[in-house]
């Protein structure tokens, strides 16, 4: 972990035992344990995202390898495809997509069918945004949602 992404972890961490431990020195338990619980919850969808995040880059790296390694892929890009998976998930895959082309295919791809597609580095910024905004308490009404089901839903692609 970078220097600065260890700071910015600390800070946040220290911010939220701050934020508990109001909660903890003034509510009532029932108010007390809903809110540790869901602290609780953001934490662990939170990791969740991270292991997809995380897998998603071992599919991007892949894919940008295979950019470096043949001939036939040069002037693509690594694009980053979510889609439906039923109502309670999602899947999600890497692929490489002309950088020429790539906005306008990924544009009329999301028109037709319920899928989204963003460029990965693009994806690396949206899932560090998404990760804050669910331990800020702007995603509670989510948390028991599926979190490649979360990605898809909160990204905006």
């Amino acid at each position: 972990m970078k220097p600065e992404d260890l700071k910015a972890e600390s800070e946040r961490i220290r911010d939220e035992a701050k934020a508990l431990a109001v909660i903890i020195s003034t509510a009532a338990l029932e108010e007390r344990t809903s809110a540790i619980l869901e602290v609780a919850l953001r934490r662990k969808l939170v990791e969740d995202i991270s292991k997809i995040a995380e897998d998603i880059a071992k599919l991007a790296y892949e894919r940008e390898q295979e950019i470096r390694n043949y001939s036939i892929n040069e002037g693509k890009e690594v694009w980053i495809m979510f889609l439906p998976a039923g109502p309670e998930d999602a899947h999600y895959d890497a692929g490489l997509m002309s950088a020429k082309f790539a906005r306008e295919i990924a544009a009329q791809m999301d028109h037709k069918h319920p899928t989204h597609h963003v460029r990965y580095d693009s994806f690396q910024r949206l899932i560090e945004n998404l990760k804050q905004e669910i331990l800020e308490g702007k995603h509670d009404h989510a948390l028991r949602t599926k979190p490649a089901r979360a990605i898809y839903d909160f990204l905006r692609f």
